[in-house]
Formats: structure tokens, C-alpha cells, sequence
């Protein structure tokens, strides 16, 4: 009479097979998330940049005498017409 082996020796390395297929998708995921906040960052960085370079030109173009510090209300007008639709 054959002595009955357990089911878990004839799975030897199919744990190794399994990581190394997983594995790739698992480092698309992880590296795509990485780019995501990158470029989400740069386009932020733009955005401050361009107004900023706006608010310099505004400032330049303005009489010395009416230079101040822009009011709240057309700051918040301008980033409200550079967010994307």
C-alpha cells in the first residue's frame, strides 16, 4: 500500500512563479502613481509660475503710484480662470 503524500509537496516554487508574475504589474502600479504626482506637481509648479510671471507684467505695466499689492477678490478671479474645465 502507497503511503499518501500531502498535496503541499508537489507545489514546490509555484509560490516564486506566482510573486514573479504579480510582481510587474505590482511595479507598473506603484512607478505609475509616482509619474502621476510628478507631473501633477509640474503642471501645479506651471500654473504658479505663469501666474506669478502675470502678476509681475501687471505690476510693471501699472503706474508707480498705483503700485500695491493686488485685493484678494481679483487673485481669486485669476486662479479661478486658470483651473482646467
Amino acid at each position: 500500500m502507497k503511503t499518501s503524500q500531502c498535496s503541499c509537496c508537489h507545489r514546490n516554487g509555484v509560490t516564486a512563479v506566482e510573486f514573479a508574475l504579480v510582481l510587474p504589474i505590482l511595479l507598473i502600479f506603484v512607478f505609475g502613481e509616482f509619474e502621476f504626482a510628478r507631473v501633477n506637481m509640474l503642471r501645479n509648479t506651471m500654473e504658479n509660475a505663469a501666474f506669478e510671471g502675470g502678476e509681475a507684467v501687471l505690476l510693471l505695466v501699472l503706474p508707480p503710484m498705483t503700485r500695491r499689492p493686488l485685493p484678494k477678490t481679483y487673485l481669486i478671479c485669476c486662479e479661478s480662470m486658470t483651473r482646467p474645465l
